[in-house]
């Protein structure tokens, strides 16, 4: 925790005395600080009320981050029930995570564009999530979570969407609502996989499923991944100026 809070120190002064300001000279004069929009209860209203387009982008990423929240909120305990795994066994396959969400965004967006990155990128994520669901040895299991790694391209891809629906100066609050949506989805979420994993596992389940959490996690992905071609159907004219 102590390393944690001096991370967190370093990283405040780099924001301050090293971090440009993002607008340029001639957009910065005569601005003001907003207090209406600056906190978290603004940017969520500039995030849903601005147009539908951009509601129904933020309706798409809030069933995305919830549904991505459940990896972060269960895979331990998953681990450990399945293979009796703990951090020294799951460690090395998190490194490998976090090497593919650094480098798949580089590869794969700049080649697909964001429109087929979020589709693609959104079913591909689904897709490994239900596979993590019934991949009952190790290296089924290394596969499927590789595999789901890989549509963390739906994610970013989405955010640039939604950013790009901003004017320049309007980008730090809308980027902050989109923060304070992933905040409130891990709180509903970290508590809701844990308490359907808890009972999938116990005696009290009409049938034993330790995967249930990934389940419901890869339904909710279907579920945004149609939220967004909806929403790109009905507004068509509207998302090609800012794919």
């Amino acid at each position: 925790m102590l390393a944690a809070a001096a991370v967190g120190f370093v990283n405040f002064l780099v924001v301050v005395f090293l971090t440009p300001e993002s607008l340029p000279a001639s957009q910065r004069m005569g601005k003001k600080l907003d207090l209406a929009s600056a906190n978290p209860v603004g940017a969520l209203k500039l995030l849903f009320t601005r147009s539908p387009l951009l509601r129904g982008s933020a309706a798409a990423f809030a069933m995305l981050w919830l549904s991505n929240t459940c990896v972060n909120a269960v895979f331990g305990n998953y681990v450990n029930h399945l293979f009796g795994w703990g951090p020294e066994e799951s460690g090395p396959l998190l490194v490998l995570v976090g090497i593919v969400l650094a480098v798949a965004p580089r590869m794969l967006v700049p080649r697909l564009g964001l429109r087929r990155s979020m589709l693609i990128g959104t079913g591909w994520y689904a897709l490994g999530q239900l596979a993590t669901a019934f991949a009952h040895t190790p290296s089924r299991l290394v596969s499927s979570i590789l595999f789901m790694s890989v549509g963390c391209i739906g994610t970013v891809s989405l955010v640039a969407f939604i950013s790009n629906q901003a004017e320049p100066a309007e980008r730090g609050a809308l980027l902050g609502a989109v923060e304070t949506l992933q905040e409130l989805c891990e709180a509903v979420g970290h508590s809701g996989y844990g308490r359907l994993f808890a009972y999938f596992i116990s005696d009290a389940a009409p049938v034993r499923l330790p995967g249930a959490p990934f389940i419901a996690a890869g339904s909710l992905m279907l579920a945004a991944l149609g939220f967004i071609k909806s929403t790109l159907m009905a507004h068509p004219e509207a998302s090609a100026r800012f794919l």
